[in-house]
């Protein structure tokens, strides 16, 4: 089957351009079987370095993903859901100190290392994101007990809540409303797309 020159990638015959990576293929050329495999011998012989310069589609979601994560940290993760009541947290206020590490490093490699070790831990690193933000929406209190690096921020909201109740609420209804806000969905779908574009190169990578 031909390949694409640039990434490595199968492609069909009909297609004009590597539906990952973009590039223009010959059109009506015929890429015989000594051919690809001497194809498949020069991409798999390149440096790790050299293999990275490609911006595959992957690597490009992967590397949004990451910067989506990076911004999601810094928004409300959990509010109070009364109107008239201003009570918030953003992420770094508790887990998302982690979901940034987590994006930062995710665009470290995405950047610096897009090869199969990168692709591997972007994988780990954006499924955790993703199903920690997930957990978060079913329960925002889930991960308080394993101390204050996984603290949803929910918790702070509790102490807020407590320590200052605004008048005419009463402290258990506030406690009740206490839902979990865009930065929380922004970065299961940051995590989503980390894990995807990783796990979108795994078959290249054999």
């Amino acid at each position: 089957m031909p390949y694409c020159t640039a990434c490595g990638r199968d492609v069909e015959p009909s297609l004009d351009s590597c539906p990952d990576c973009a590039t223009e293929l010959r059109v009506g050329s015929a890429t015989t079987e000594d051919e690809t495999r001497a194809g498949r011998e020069n991409t798999g012989n390149r440096r790790p370095a050299e293999q990275s310069t490609s911006w595959s589609r992957a690597r490009q979601v992967a590397t949004v993903g990451a910067v989506v994560g990076i911004a999601a940290s810094q928004l409300t993760w959990f509010r109070v859901s009364e109107p008239a009541v201003q009570l918030s947290v953003v992420g770094t206020d508790g887990g998302g100190m982690w979901t940034l590490a987590a994006a930062a490093i995710v665009l470290a490699l995405s950047v610096k290392q897009w090869e199969h070790r990168g692709h591997v831990a972007t994988v780990a690193l954006g499924a955790g994101v993703a199903v920690y933000a997930l957990a978060l929406v079913n329960d925002p209190y889930f991960g308080n007990s394993l101390g204050a690096f996984a603290e949803s921020g929910a918790g702070l909201l509790v102490y807020q809540v407590v320590s200052n109740p605004p008048s005419g609420y009463s402290i258990g209804l506030l406690l009740e409303s206490i839902a979990p806000a865009e930065g929380v969905y922004w970065t299961a779908a940051a995590g989503a797309a980390m894990a995807w574009g990783g796990g979108r190169e795994l078959p290249a990578d054999g």
